[in-house]
């Protein structure tokens, strides 16, 4: 139960479901007023009670206590009129009101708790994918950030060391010079590139939201559900209270008034006024129904009610209707962000890192390598030397920034692990990696892209579908017929609805995942060809034992 169950209940009491006096005075507006009091102080006490209850027992005590409040309120009516002196229904009318209270005010309040639970949900998921896709955008803006920064320290090694050897030559120094230019700046270089590439990155991690605030929408509400649910509310008073020829005469004034409020705005003429249209309509079907109330001899008070309450519902219709397809734009928008952003930042910081070793490794084998080959041929050394140094290694060091434009492997299994880590504070996430498969993805860089495309789809799955948000990743290589393959399996709880499968464009579904039910919850499965490039060398014994990769 939420504030709303509360707010729209007590709308609901003093208007279209409010008791219906033989006669309006002092006394029946005290005694409406009591039995609402005491409808809500039932609701109240229910509130109280659900959230004091385990989980598994709240449903139950939910109902329970609405059943009791919606009996309550009749029998609180007929107790204060009995004492303010006020006409009450007659007594073998109360069975038939206490059901009509239990009935309508059952069917009422679970519509409300189906609606708010179900915008409720779409809100919390929109803020997960929101905080996630905040931190895949940090992370990226921090990995162009390390690129920028590797390469002005690559080029600025290619630059100084090419000056200082530009020097040696033109002096045409002797080994002592060469031999501190090897030892001290090439060597200093190459670890200072070798210190950047294995620095540890700063770990991304998503910041939970609590929600996500949105401005109200209103849209076009489905076709007849704001009829039916004033028929709800009201037909099963209408039905005690007036004769059949006038509840009959008035469904049909409000099935023509459905018909032109709901027909009328979806004309394509219409599509750029739907809403002003569609209000308008629902305030003359209120006018026509409070006529109609007044022509057939009920009380001015209470024929004008349909007047303000069927225009209130149906704004009310269109705000939710317009609030659930809000948020459910946004989810799928959030959703293709962060597909587009995970995919974006599947390399991270790998392949600057990778160039930057290159770089390291370059200066260490070819750069350091031509000056200890000139220097060991000490009886060999001439006033050229240097200058034939020079034209050997220059064009090396030149060539020393290019090495961020050589083609690169995709993801890596670091992206994997960053992957779930950010991931981790919006959904409970458990990764299990057995040691064959750290090796198979080690040694082909398919298969980790793969992989990374299969849990990214796993984990978005689990955000916006498992209840709890939870997922279980294992990893391992199989033995089949044809070969070893890696296993990749992400579970989440909840159930799967019939049918549910993997959009045509997932690149999950590309790669060969499926998803289907597993016991209690969803299960994304793949089993990846890993190919004759890369071998695997079982290590565990038994077969299913598994190492944490996280």
């Amino acid at each position: 139960m939420s504030r709303w169950t509360f707010l729209v209940a007590g709308l609901l009491s003093v208007t279209v479901m409010s008791p219906a006096p033989t006669s309006v005075g002092v006394g029946s507006v005290g005694a409406a007023s009591a039995s609402t009091a005491a409808f809500l102080a039932g609701l109240a006490a229910t509130a109280i009670a659900e959230r004091r209850t385990p989980h598994r027992w709240r449903p139950w005590v939910v109902t329970a206590g609405v059943l009791a409040s919606a009996v309550l309120r009749p029998l609180a009516y007929d107790a204060v009129a009995d004492a303010l002196g006020a006409s009450a229904p007659p007594s073998w009318q109360l069975s038939f009101r206490v059901l009509t209270n239990a009935t309508v005010w059952m069917a009422s309040l679970t519509g409300i708790a189906i609606l708010t639970t179900h915008v409720a949900r779409l809100r919390q998921t929109n803020a997960r994918l929101l905080s996630v896709q905040q931190a895949l955008t940090h992370a990226r803006e921090d990995a162009d950030a390390f690129d920028g920064a590797a390469r002005e320290l690559v080029q600025a090694a290619s630059e100084e060391l090419r000056g200082e050897l530009r020097a040696l030559a033109a002096q045409q120094s002797g080994t002592e010079s060469l031999q501190a230019f090897s030892d001290g700046s090439v060597r200093r270089w190459s670890r200072r590139l070798t210190d950047l590439a294995t620095a540890p990155a700063e770990a991304v991690v998503a910041a939970p939201i609590d929600h996500v605030r949105m401005r109200p929408a209103l849209r076009l509400p489905p076709p007849g559900i704001v009829a039916l649910v004033y028929a709800l509310c009201v037909l099963p008073y209408a039905l005690r209270t007036v004769p059949v020829l006038q509840v009959m005469v008035g469904v049909a004034v409000l099935v023509a008034g459905a018909v032109l409020a709901d027909g009328v705005p979806r004309l394509r003429a219409l599509r750029r006024r739907r809403i002003p249209t569609f209000l308008a309509i629902g305030t003359v079907v209120g006018v026509c129904l409070g006529a109609l109330a007044w022509a057939q001899g009920i009380p001015l008070p209470l024929s004008a009610v349909p007047v303000l309450a069927y225009p209130t519902l149906a704004v009310a219709c269109a705000l939710c209707a317009g609030t659930a397809s809000a948020l459910r734009v946004e989810e799928r928008r959030l959703t293709a962000t962060v597909r587009a952003s995970q995919r974006i930042g599947r390399v991270g910081t790998s392949a600057a890192r990778a160039a930057v070793e290159d770089a390291a490794r370059e200066l260490h084998r070819d750069v350091q390598g031509a000056c200890v080959r000139a220097l060991a041929a000490p009886d060999r050394w001439t006033p050229t030397t240097l200058g034939a140094l020079h034209d050997d290694v220059d064009p090396l060091l030149a060539g020393l920034p290019e090495v961020f434009e050589r083609p690169r492997d995709g993801a890596s299994v670091q992206s994997l692990v960053d992957l779930v880590e950010t991931w981790r504070p919006v959904v409970e996430v458990r990764m299990r990696m057995s040691p064959s498969a750290r090796t198979a993805l080690d040694a082909s860089a398919a298969a980790r892209d793969d992989v990374f495309e299969i849990v990214a789809e796993g984990l978005l799955n689990a955000v916006k579908h498992s209840v709890p948000a939870a997922a279980a990743i294992d990893l391992d290589v199989i033995a089949t017929g044809a070969g070893p393959r890696l296993r990749v399996q992400v579970r989440s709880p909840g159930s799967l609805p019939r049918g549910a499968t993997l959009r045509r464009s997932s690149a999950a579904r590309a790669r060969g995942a499926r998803l289907r039910a597993d016991g209690s919850g969803a299960l994304l499965e793949a089993v990846i060809d890993l190919g004759a490039a890369s071998p695997v060398v079982f290590t565990e014994h038994p077969p299913h034992t598994q190492t944490s990769a996280s």
